[in-house]
C-alpha cells in the first residue's frame, strides 16, 4: 500500500464523522457545502463524469481522475507569455542598457572619490 492510499483511507475515515476542510483542516457536519471556520469550499467536481469529491482527495472517487492541478499546470499557462511579445526593438534596447551600464560601472570605477569626503 503506498503513502498516498494511506492518505487518502485516513482522510475519509475522518470524513465519515464529518467534512474535513482542505485549508484548515477544521472537521465540519456533514450537509455543509463551505467550511464553517474559514470559509472555504468543502467540495469539487470532476471534470471527466461530474461527481461531486471532498476537496481533501486528491483523486475522484468515481473515475480516479486528478481532482487538482499540480502547481507548473496552475502556473505553466501564464509562464512565458510575455515573451512571445519581445520585438527587435525590445532586444535593441536591452542590449543598449545593458552597454550603457557596463560602461557606468567602467567609468565610475576608475574614478577615485578620496578627494569629496
Amino acid at each position: 500500500m503506498s503513502v498516498s492510499s494511506v492518505e487518502e483511507s485516513e482522510k475519509a475515515s475522518r470524513s465519515r464523522r464529518g467534512v474535513l476542510c482542505a485549508k484548515c483542516e477544521h472537521l465540519n457536519e456533514t450537509g455543509v457545502s463551505t467550511c464553517k471556520k474559514c470559509g472555504g469550499h468543502l467540495f469539487v467536481t470532476c471534470v471527466d463524469c461530474g461527481t461531486r469529491n471532498e476537496r481533501v482527495l486528491t483523486r475522484c472517487t468515481q473515475c480516479g481522475r486528478r481532482l487538482h492541478r499540480g502547481m507548473f499546470e496552475k502556473h505553466g499557462r501564464s509562464f512565458g507569455k510575455h515573451i512571445r511579445n519581445i520585438t527587435p526593438a525590445h532586444i535593441f534596447l536591452y542590449i543598449l542598457a545593458l552597454g550603457l551600464a557596463f560602461g557606468l560601472v567602467v567609468l565610475f570605477g576608475n574614478m577615485s572619490f578620496s578627494g569629496l569626503w
